[in-house]
């Protein structure tokens, strides 16, 4: 089966046009469901919520963290540890999916960028999600985490 990619205006025109729910779970509002529960979940730093979006093998790959040059890799029990903790999440973030390819029925990425209205980081995140049944579940988050974008000096 060939892999579909979907830009992100075709998905956005997708999403304007239908709910969340879907009789065809390889759709992608069923899938940006998902993404974006996964964004704000994180960002009220509600594990609960987290705990139905999140596949039991979930991780996340974390380029430079916990230092740069480094690579970490968060298992499902840590990260939803660090979310009851108020360690991670907490910063409304404003979440964009760029492109969605389906491969096959059950597996999907999602390239998303997402920018922290409070500390004005920024994430490149590469997404695997997994179809259960008829819901989307968050397999692997690939994030890279940028510093603020900073004006330039004028002086």
């Amino acid at each position: 089966m060939k892999p579909r990619l979907l830009s992100a205006a075709s998905l956005a025109a997708t999403l304007l046009t239908g709910a969340c729910q879907t009789s065809n779970p390889t759709a992608p509002d069923a899938l940006s469901a998902a993404v974006t529960g996964f964004y704000a979940a994180g960002d009220a730093q509600d594990a609960a919520a987290l705990e139905l979006i999140l596949h039991p093998q979930f991780r996340v790959l974390a380029l430079d963290y916990p230092a740069p040059g480094q690579t970490g890799v968060i298992d499902r029990g840590l990260y939803l540890t660090q979310i009851r903790e108020k360690k991670f999440g907490g910063d409304v973030r404003t979440a964009t999916i760029e492109s969605v390819q389906f491969h096959g029925d059950r597996i999907a990425t999602a390239q998303v960028s997402a920018s922290a209205q409070r500390s004005g980081l920024r994430f490149l995140a590469s997404m695997t999600l997994l179809r259960e049944g008829e819901a989307w579940l968050v397999l692997q988050d690939a994030v890279v985490v940028k510093a603020p974008e900073t004006e330039p000096d004028e002086s």
